[in-house]
């Protein structure tokens, strides 16, 4: 799935740098819940989601089959081929997973029970989530242009020791203070990196003594 068009940002302060955004986790999806969980046999178990609310019946996509994996519970992370589903019953039946030496998934008490929770794929999704997922593209393509449409730099700058030193100040790593370069238009609070000063610096002033604090904006973004 992917956006029409594009969007730009600082075109006009540092020019064009084409870059292309790929989100792998952003689809149209729908995350569920069990309402109630039976096993039919050692090979089938069935689970129903009473707010389950389109036909999962004729939305196979392609030759593919649709396939329920769980993301919680003991089965988290397990998936199965999806047998058959009663809508009326919001019911969705599965097969259990065979290995080669004939052991099965699920077993005994690694089972789904109420509350867990799972995901359909294989399935052609309504027009309202493939909205939402395209919606949640725009939002996260602004997010990645909002941090790439600023040079990342570095700036160590030179603080004013005797600033410091009357108004009880020490600089520390992850302080955050204010920066402004005219240059590219910066007026930012930025997070200090790392500082140094001379060991002296606490207790004596003398002339021409510099404390110097470098900070980045590898957080920090301006659109």
């Amino acid at each position: 799935m992917a956006l029409d068009g594009y969007i730009e940002s600082n075109v006009d302060k540092y020019g064009v740098k084409p870059i292309y955004y790929t989100f792998d986790d952003v689809y149209p999806h729908r995350t569920g819940t069990a309402t109630s969980v039976s096993k039919v046999n050692d090979k089938t178990y069935s689970l129903v989601d009473t707010t389950l609310e389109f036909d999962l019946n004729g939305q196979r996509a392609g030759e593919n089959d649709i396939k329920i994996m769980f993301k919680s519970g003991s089965l988290n992370g397990q998936e199965f081929i999806v047998s058959s589903y009663n809508h009326s019953r919001k019911e969705i039946t599965y097969k259990a997973v065979e290995d080669k030496q004939g052991g099965l998934m699920p077993f005994g008490s690694v089972v789904a029970e109420v509350g867990d929770q799972y995901t359909l794929t294989g399935l052609i999704m309504p027009e309202t989530y493939i909205d939402a997922a395209k919606a949640e593209l725009v939002t996260k393509r602004a997010e990645s242009l909002a941090k790439d449409s600023v040079p990342k730099v570095v700036y160590s700058l030179n603080a004013d020791v005797l600033f410091l030193k009357q108004n009880g100040l020490i600089l520390e790593s992850g302080d955050i203070i204010t920066v402004q370069d005219l240059d590219i238009d910066l007026d930012e609070q930025m997070t200090i990196q790392k500082v140094s000063y001379p060991a002296i610096f606490r207790h004596k002033l003398i002339s021409g003594i510099k404390f110097t604090a470098e900070v980045g904006n590898t957080s920090y973004a301006k659109v």
